[in-house]
């Protein structure tokens, strides 16, 4: 009972064994570990996010490839209706020329 009486006095009498340099010891390492872990998770945001616009890019590229295929199929339809267009025009002219007995130039 009296040595649990001398390790109880010597506990409460922290400073003598060296408690208060073991507690701030324990805050330092917290505070690193504190720290390690914060630039850990913004280093993994940044990564996090250099992926996103690297998939966002490949998913615009693809977007773009489509987009210009259609535009390109477009433009060549448009130019097929004007062909088309000029055509019935000169058919209806030579019609109209027949009809009113007229010679096609």
């Amino acid at each position: 009972m009296v040595v649990l009486h001398t390790i109880f006095l010597q506990i409460s009498n922290y400073e003598n064994i060296g408690f208060k340099s073991i507690l701030i010891a324990t805050i330092l390492a917290l505070l690193g570990v504190v720290r390690y872990l914060y630039i850990s998770k913004e280093k993994a945001l940044k990564d996090k996010s250099k992926r996103v616009v690297e998939i966002l890019k490949e998913k615009d590229d693809k977007i773009m490839a489509v987009i210009s295929a259609h535009q390109n199929d477009l433009k060549e339809s448009n130019s097929d209706m004007k062909e088309v267009v000029e055509k019935y025009h000169l058919f209806t002219q030579h019609l109209k020329d027949a009809v009113n007995a007229r010679l096609p130039k």
